[in-house]
């Protein structure tokens, strides 16, 4: 392998980043970094311990090198390490702007309509009174969120572009966009080994038994991002999830006083959003699954608002700030996003993986940041929920056809049922265990692809009740029950 060309191939893949944009300076930002990892002095003595061995000399070509690393088996080691200390000292910064026009467009339409609910909830919350008191005529539940899925939605499914104009468009189909979607074969292809119960749930088989054993290796020792993420593929260990999210996302201990800070922060400056975090942290109160985190989700919800460094590391922002004028930059909280109606959801699975808020928050913050704010941004890309609302009805006309013609002989559009599962990540919709299941093949496959696959393996494990369904109450009655099935089980019927 030649180093220089990968690390130049790299570095150049890291153009829009918060470090020198010269490419000198970057090779050397990558190897300092690498340079502080175990595993790369570690590969650096097994190399010149076999070229000893094979030649009894101390001077060595770049070639002789160079074929060493190949036929030692380094070559693709060093090659994930360099990839693995870009990502981590290389941050590209957030889309801001999308390549598509009617996009730019409607980004800007739901800028103004957030705002603008904005307005409308701070002139709320000044008739406020906490306690059950009432005032003024104020109707408590219209001031609890600025926004939430139901708003999103309603405006989402109003953005069109030219070429899905003269599509023709099912009738119980919402989306009026047309985008090149992955067929029902390229995710098949993709989630191959979701396929293998061996390596799945068989716990007496040797590929479960050595998938267990690698999480133990990995959560003890240093790990790299590609092999942490070929583990949760298969699903991580629950005795070792939580070291491996820390790991995978290069969560260090000097971030938990970085949460200490933002507590303290809490304590300085009251926010407007703080009032209506409380409220929504009611929601976790009301859940028979996370009640118990109620305090520490609100400890969480509040720093996380007040995170300067949130605004850096998403990977896009969910609005368009270019045309605001200084007053309503004002409104915006310092992590650059207006939180939706029921973020403390987001967080409450959480508390079942650490009892301590500071690791708590650093993985709900890095979650967030990679791929949850897809979730409630309008964008183009394969990750953004737009995308994803696309990829399922392609899937129910093909994966679910039976589900699909009936619900549209009794006016039922699935993806107002299926929307919310995309917009919260089924958290609140499902069982615990299926949330972290989903969750790591989310990290395994770095794609938010298996919430639509999710969704319609539910749809066709339903068929059968749905099938008998005369109206939208019946239909509410099986989708107003948690989804008990099991995910992987969703996601196989997908497939058969």
């Amino acid at each position: 392998m030649n180093f220089t060309i990968s690390l130049n191939n790299i570095a150049n893949s890291h153009l829009n980043n918060n470090v020198p944009q010269d490419l000198e300076a970057k090779k050397l930002h990558i190897l300092m970094k690498m340079k502080e990892s175990k595993m790369y002095w570690k590969l650096k003595q097994h190399l010149f311990k076999e070229m000893k061995a094979k030649q009894q000399q101390d001077i060595f070509s770049v070639k002789k090198i160079q074929q060493a690393s190949y036929q030692s088996g380094i070559e693709e080691q060093l090659k994930q390490l360099i990839i693995n200390c870009a990502n981590r000292s290389l941050k590209s910064e957030p889309i801001k702007f999308d390549p598509q026009d009617f996009i730019n467009q409607a980004r800007v339409k739901w800028t103004e309509i957030i705002l603008k609910n904005y307005d409308y909830a701070q002139e709320k919350l000044k008739n406020y009174k906490p306690n059950g008191g009432q005032n003024n005529d104020a109707d408590q539940s219209e001031i609890l969120y600025v926004y939430d899925e139901k708003n999103f939605f309603n405006f989402m499914i109003t953005i069109k572009n030219t070429s899905a104009v003269n599509l023709n468009m099912s009738p119980n189909t919402c989306m009026k966009v047309n985008f090149i979607t992955p067929s029902l074969n390229d995710l098949r292809q993709k989630y191959d080994l979701l396929q293998n119960s061996d390596n799945i749930e068989n716990k007496n088989s040797n590929e479960y038994k050595l998938r267990e054993k690698r999480c133990k290796t990995l959560a003890e020792n240093e790990a790299l991002e590609s092999e942490i993420e070929t583990l949760a593929q298969g699903g991580l260990s629950n005795g070792e999830r939580v070291e491996l999210y820390m790991k995978y996302f290069g969560i260090e201990s000097s971030s938990f006083k970085h949460f200490a800070k933002l507590e303290e922060e809490v304590d300085k400056k009251e926010l407007m959003f703080d009032e209506i975090l409380l409220m929504d942290s009611e929601e976790v109160a009301d859940n028979d699954c996370f009640f118990i985190f109620q305090e520490t989700v609100e400890r969480i919800t509040q720093a996380f608002l007040r995170d300067k460094e949130v605004r850096d590391k998403l990977k896009i922002y969910s609005i368009d700030t270019e045309k605001l004028n200084a007053n309503d930059l004002q409104k915006i909280p310092p992590c650059f996003m207006i939180p939706m109606k029921s973020i403390s959801m987001l967080v409450a699975p959480l508390g079942f993986c650490s009892n301590k808020v500071d690791i708590m928050y650093m993985i709900f913050k890095e979650f967030y940041c990679n791929f949850y704010c897809h979730l409630h941004s309008i964008s183009s890309q394969p990750n953004g929920i737009l995308f994803l609302c696309c990829i399922f009805e392609e899937l129910m006309a093909h994966a679910c056809n039976k589900v699909m013609n009936h619900l549209a002989s009794i006016n039922i559009e699935p993806l107002r049922i299926a929307f919310p599962w995309f917009f919260y990540c089924f958290i609140g919709f499902t069982t615990v265990e299926n949330i972290f299941l989903l969750l790591d093949r989310i990290i395994g496959y770095r794609s938010l692809d298996i919430l639509p696959l999710f969704a319609v393996g539910v749809f066709k494990l339903y068929q059968n009740e749905i099938l008998k369904c005369k109206n939208a109450a019946d239909l509410e009655k099986i989708f107003s029950q948690k989804i008990e099935f099991p995910f992987i089980n969703c996601v196989r019927s997908v497939f058969q």
